[in-house]
C-alpha cells in the first residue's frame, strides 16, 4: 500500500489536534478562525451540536416525551424530532451526554481515516484536488457540528467499496448501504447500484430491500409521518442546496442586481414575485438537463471513457453521483452534504486526466472546478460578509448586487454539477 494513501488523513488527524487544542486552551481564537472559514460556531462552547442533539432527544425519548412534538432537553434549540426513529433506539446514544464530545473526537477522526480508502491517482496534482475538497469549509462545517453525514458517507464509501467484491462482502457492502438508508433515508438512492449486478442476483438485492424497507415503513409508519412533518424547509438564500434554490429564489436576485445596477420600480419589483419567472426557470433548468443526459448517452466515446475506469473508481463515482442527485431533486440540503461529493471526485479527475475522449476531459475538467467552487462556498460568503458586501441568511444578502451574483453562480454550479452527474449515472444504468 502507498504511503501516499496516508498523506490527508494524517494532515486531517493533525489538523483535528490543533482545532481540539485551539477550543482547550484558545476558545477565541478557535472561534475567529473557524468563523473565517465557515460559518460561526453554533454555540461558542458546544462543538458537535448534530452529535449532542441525538444524545439528548434520546434521553428525552427514553424518559417518555413524544419529541417529534416538543424536545425540552434540547437546550440549543435545534427543534423537534426530523430524524430516523433509529437513531431514537440506538444503544450508544443513551451514555453520559459529554460522551457527545468524545464520539464527535471519534467521528471526525474516523472521516479522516476514512480518506486513506478513496481510489489513489498517480498524479500528486490529484491528490492536492482531493486535498482541497477534503478540508474545503463545507467538509469543516460537517466536522465542526459532528453531522450525521459523516456517518454516511464513511458507510457509503465501505459499501462502495465492497460491492465489487466477493460475493459474501459484496452483499455486506448492500446491507451497510441498506442500513445507511434507514437511519437517513436518502442512501436509499444508493442501492441504484445492484444495477451492475447479474438480473438474478439483481432482482434478489432488489426483492430483500424492498422487503426490508417495507417493513421498516410499516413497524414505524407514525413516526416517519411525524418526521416527514417536521422536516425544515429554509429560506432560498440561506445554507442549502436544492433543485428549488435557483427557480424560488431567482426573482429575488434578478430584484437586487436590477436595484444595485440603478434600476427601480415596475420590473425589478415585479420579477421578485413572479409566478411566471419561476415556472419558466423550472422548465429551462429541466430541459437543460434532460439536453445534457440525452446529449450524453448518445456519445459512445464517453459512455467508453467511464466503462474504462477500474471497478472501485466507477462504483464510487455512481454512488456518489446518485447520493448527490438524489438529495439535491428531493428536497432542500444543508451545504454539508457536499461532502458525498468526493465519493465521486476520483472518477471524474480520472476522467479528465486519463479518457480518450477529448469532450469527457473537458466536461469532467469543468465539473471538477465547479465541485471545488461550492465546496468553498461558505468561505467565500464570509469573505464578503466581513466587507459588508453580504448578510448571511439574509435573502439576496439583504439586497447588495454582490451578494446576488455570488448566490445565482453558487446555484449554477450546483446545476452543472447536478447535470453532469445525472448523465454520468444514466450512461451507467443503462449500460
Amino acid at each position: 500500500m502507498s504511503p501516499r494513501r496516508f498523506i490527508l488523513p494524517l494532515a486531517g488527524l493533525v489538523g483535528l489536534a490543533i482545532f481540539v487544542a485551539l477550543h482547550a486552551w484558545l476558545p477565541g481564537t478557535y472561534r475567529s478562525v473557524l468563523t473565517a472559514i465557515m460559518i460561526r460556531p453554533f454555540a461558542d462552547n458546544e462543538p458537535f451540536v448534530d452529535l449532542r442533539y441525538l444524545f439528548v432527544t434520546a434521553e428525552c425519548w427514553q424518559k417518555g416525551v413524544d419529541v417529534y412534538v416538543i424536545n425540552p432537553c434540547d437546550s440549543l434549540g435545534s427543534g423537534v424530532e426530523s430524524y430516523s426513529p433509529l437513531w431514537l433506539r440506538a444503544p450508544f446514544l443513551f451514555a453520559d451526554r459529554p460522551w457527545s464530545v468524545r464520539y464527535g473526537i471519534i467521528l471526525d477522526g474516523l472521516f479522516f481515516l476514512s480518506l486513506a480508502a478513496l481510489p489513489l491517482s498517480r498524479r500528486w496534482q490529484d491528490q492536492l484536488i482531493v486535498g482541497a475538497a477534503a478540508f474545503s469549509s463545507v467538509t469543516i462545517y460537517g466536522l465542526e457540528r459532528g453531522n450525521i453525514d459523516l456517518i454516511m458517507f464513511i458507510m457509503a464509501l465501505t459499501a462502495g467499496l465492497c460491492v465489487a467484491r466477493s460475493t459474501p462482502v459484496s452483499v455486506a457492502g448492500y446491507c451497510v448501504l441498506l442500513l445507511a438508508g434507514l437511519l437517513k433515508f436518502y442512501p436509499l438512492a444508493g442501492m441504484v447500484l445492484a444495477l451492475r449486478e447479474r438480473f438474478a442476483r439483481f432482482l434478489a438485492i432488489a426483492g430483500v430491500s424492498t422487503a426490508v424497507v417495507v417493513a421498516f415503513v410499516l413497524v414505524f409508519h407514525e413516526e416517519l409521518v411525524k418526521t416527514a412533518r417536521n422536516i425544515p424547509k429554509s429560506s432560498y438564500f440561506g445554507d442549502n442546496v436544492a433543485a428549488r434554490q435557483l427557480p424560488g429564489g431567482i426573482g429575488v436576485a434578478l430584484q437586487s442586481i436590477l436595484h444595485g445596477l440603478g434600476a427601480e420600480g415596475g420590473l425589478a419589483d415585479a420579477l421578485a414575485g413572479s409566478r411566471l419567472l419561476i415556472v419558466g426557470m423550472v422548465v429551462l433548468l429541466c430541459g437543460a438537463v434532460g439536453i445534457i443526459v440525452i446529449w450524453f448517452v448518445r456519445q459512445q466515446a464517453s459512455r467508453r471513457a467511464i466503462h474504462a475506469l477500474p471497478s472501485p473508481t466507477r462504483d464510487l463515482l455512481m454512488l456518489g453521483a446518485a447520493l448527490i442527485c438524489g438529495c439535491f431533486f428531493a428536497g432542500q440540503s444543508v451545504s454539508y452534504r457536499g461532502i458525498l461529493l468526493l465519493l465521486a471526485l476520483p472518477g471524474l479527475l480520472a476522467l479528465a486526466w486519463d479518457s480518450t475522449d477529448r469532450r469527457s476531459r473537458r466536461i469532467s475538467g469543468w465539473t471538477v472546478a465547479a465541485i471545488l467552487l461550492v465546496m468553498w462556498r461558505l468561505t467565500v460568503i464570509q469573505a464578503l460578509a466581513s466587507r459588508g458586501l453580504q448578510s448571511w441568511g439574509a435573502e439576496a444578502g439583504g439586497g447588495s448586487a454582490i451578494a446576488a451574483f455570488t448566490w445565482l453562480g453558487f446555484e449554477l454550479a450546483w446545476w452543472w454539477i447536478v447535470s453532469v452527474l445525472t448523465a454520468i449515472l444514466a450512461a451507467l444504468s443503462l449500460d
